[in-house]
């Protein structure tokens, strides 16, 4: 019996340059947690809103709030924490490779409705670690004012 490799499989051949792309390098798993406090600067006609954190295909939410205040004052106080598990991978020279995630602050008009992107802040998560040379992982905190770009 001969078996056929099936072309077009989905992220198997992207799946195998990643594996290539690490050999050689440490893998490190971390956990990161985002406490947004609020949201400012909301166009009127939003009336409630979350923010989403998404790494990949995986995805993190707050619950839905209302906006209040009006002209440049409105805002959202969301008050929540998000946390996500990454994997980084560090070369020799104990530098991560980049890891992108993305914060986007929704609108979602109706229920059931798609949420309508607002606005999106990238950071790449290898940012925020300490290197393999400065030792063992600690806990940071960071305090960090995120400026969003309009979705």
């Amino acid at each position: 019996m001969v078996r056929r490799q099936r072309s077009g499989q989905p992220g198997n051949s992207a799946r195998a340059m990643r594996a290539i792309r690490r050999i050689g390098k440490t893998e490190s798993k971390f956990v990161f947690s985002v406490h947004v406090c609020d949201v400012r600067g909301l166009p009127a006609g939003v009336s409630t809103v979350s923010l989403s954190w998404q790494r990949g295909d995986r995805v993190v939410n707050t619950p839905s709030v209302l906006a209040q205040g009006s002209g440049g004052e409105r805002g959202a106080r969301i008050d929540a924490k998000l946390t996500t598990v990454a994997t980084l991978y560090a070369s020799k020279d104990h530098q991560f490779d980049p890891k992108p995630s993305s914060l986007r602050v929704l609108h979602t008009p109706t229920a059931g409705a798609k949420p309508v992107v607002l606005a999106v802040a990238e950071l790449d998560l290898a940012e925020y670690v300490t290197s393999p040379a400065e030792g063992a992982a600690r806990p940071r905190q960071i305090v960090k004012q995120v400026l969003l770009s309009p979705g």
